[in-house]
C-alpha cells in the first residue's frame, strides 16, 4: 500500500483585508491569512482520523513517527505549514517535536499551534523527532508567479479578462451593485477580477460568526457568491486547461512515477531501500494549486 493525501490548507483568517480598500467589516481579527484556530482544529482532527485509519485499524503505519515512512510538501505559507503541522500532530501527538523548517517565527507560529490543540507548548520529556517538510518553489506553485513564472502569470491575467468579457455583465447587474451598498465601496471598484479580494474578508466573517454587511435577500446574494468564487477560480485564474495542467504537472508526475515505482518494488524489480519505507506522502497546498490539481483531474467542483 502506499498512501497519497493532497489537503487544502484548514480555515484561515482574511488574506487581503489588511489593505483597508478590501477590510469591508471592520471586525478587529487577525487579517494576514494565517490559520486560524478552527483551521488548526480542523487539520488535528484529520490527522487523528488518518492514526485511526493507518496505525490502529490497518497497522500500515508505525505507532511512533518514523520520518523515512513520511514525505510532506507545502506551500510556502502560514496557513499551509502550519496545517502540515496540525495534521502530524493528529497523527503523532505524542512522539514529534517541531517541523524541520527554516520560516520566520516558526517555533513561535509552532508552539501556538500546540496551545491552541490543548497540548503542551514543547514536547514531552521523551523529546520527539523534528518533521522534515518539504517547500520547493514550483512543485505546487509560486509565492509570485508575475517574477518566478511569468508565463503562467500572463496567461492568467489573459483567463481574468477572458472571464470578466464573458461573465462581467451578468455579474454587473446581479452581484456587483448588492455587493457595492454593502461594501460601501463605489461599484466601478467591483469588477471581475477585483471582486474575490472585497469577499475575503467578508466570508471570513460570515463563516466565524463576525459581524457582517446582510442583504435583505440573503440566501441569494450567497449563491451568487458561491458562483463567483467558483467562475473566478475555474473559468478565470485557471479558464482553458493549460494553467492547470501547468501548475498541477510536477504533483501528478509525483504520484504516478512513485506509485508506479512502489509497485515495482513490491514485486521484486526494484531495489529502492527510501522508497520502500516510505508508506505516505501528503501535500499541503493553498486555494490555486488544490483547484489546478482537482481540474488537472476532472474533478473541477
Amino acid at each position: 500500500m502506499f498512501v497519497v493525501d493532497i489537503t487544502n490548507h484548514g480555515s484561515s483568517f482574511a488574506r487581503y483585508a489588511s489593505n483597508k480598500e478590501y477590510d469591508v467589516t471592520g471586525n478587529s481579527y487577525s487579517k494576514n491569512g494565517e490559520l486560524s484556530p478552527d483551521g488548526m482544529k480542523e487539520m488535528y482532527a484529520l490527522g487523528q482520523k488518518f492514526k485511526s485509519e493507518y496505525v490502529d485499524k490497518q497497522r500500515f503505519m508505525s505507532s511512533r513517527f518514523d520520518p523515512a515512512s513520511v514525505y510532506l510538501h507545502s506551500v510556502i505559507d502560514q496557513s499551509s505549514l502550519m496545517s502540515a503541522y496540525s495534521f502530524m500532530l493528529g497523527a503523532y501527538p505524542d512522539s514529534i517535536s517541531y517541523l524541520n523548517l527554516n520560516m520566520e517565527n516558526s517555533l513561535d507560529h509552532q508552539k501556538f499551534v500546540r496551545k491552541t490543540l490543548g497540548l503542551p507548548e514543547t514536547p514531552g520529556p521523551q523529546g520527539g523527532v523534528a518533521v522534515p517538510v518539504n517547500v520547493e518553489e514550483g512543485f505546487m506553485y509560486w509565492r509570485d508567479p508575475a517574477k518566478t513564472c511569468p508565463a503562467v502569470y500572463q496567461r492568467m491575467q489573459s483567463h481574468l479578462d477572458a472571464a470578466s468579457q464573458a461573465l462581467n455583465a451578468e455579474y454587473k447587474t446581479k452581484l456587483y451593485p448588492e455587493l457595492a451598498t454593502l461594501f460601501k465601496r463605489p461599484q466601478d471598484k467591483l469588477t471581475f477580477s477585483t471582486t474575490h479580494y472585497y469577499l475575503d474578508d467578508y466570508l471570513v466573517a460570515k463563516k466565524y460568526g463576525f459581524p457582517y454587511p446582510q442583504s435583505q435577500n440573503q440566501q441569494r446574494t450567497d449563491k451568487f457568491i458561491e458562483e463567483y468564487e467558483r467562475d473566478y477560480y475555474y473559468d478565470g485564474l485557471l479558464g482553458g486547461n493549460d494553467n492547470s495542467r501547468v501548475i498541477a504537472t510536477p504533483l501528478l508526475n509525483y504520484v504516478l512515477i512513485n506509485t508506479f515505482a512502489q509497485g515495482e518494488v513490491a514485486k521484486g524489480t526494484l531495489t529502492d531501500t527510501k522508497l520502500k519505507l516510505l508508506k505516505h506522502s501528503h501535500f499541503f497546498a493553498d486555494e490555486v494549486p488544490f483547484a489546478a490539481f482537482l481540474k488537472a483531474i476532472g474533478y473541477p467542483q
